[in-house]
């Protein structure tokens, strides 16, 4: 059951930006990229990771965020499926306009 005490969002780390303050900047599964400061963030975080971020008041907790390995596992996994079937109808060559 998803009560509000359990509320949370998922976001990708699209890339991390910055030399001093350094940004991460978070791509929801809906809705507009954010930039957080990546000491906010779990220790560790890297380009590619899912982040289960809890919401509280309609604002995400940065600082409970955890990483979900298995759902960054299953996304990947997806992407390779989708991948291959496109490639199986790929009949190569150029583009005939």
């Amino acid at each position: 059951m998803n009560t509000r005490a359990d509320a949370h969002r998922l976001y990708v780390v699209d890339r991390i930006e910055g030399d001093g303050e350094r940004l991460a900047v978070l791509v929801p599964d809906q809705g507009a990229a954010v930039e957080v400061p990546v000491r906010q963030l779990p220790r560790g975080c890297a380009e590619g990771d899912v982040l289960r971020v809890p919401v509280r008041g309609g604002a995400p907790v940065w600082g409970e965020a955890v990483r979900d390995a298995a759902e960054k596992a299953r996304r990947l996994a997806d992407a390779r499926e989708r991948l291959g079937r496109l490639r199986k109808g790929d009949p190569g060559g150029d583009l005939v306009l």
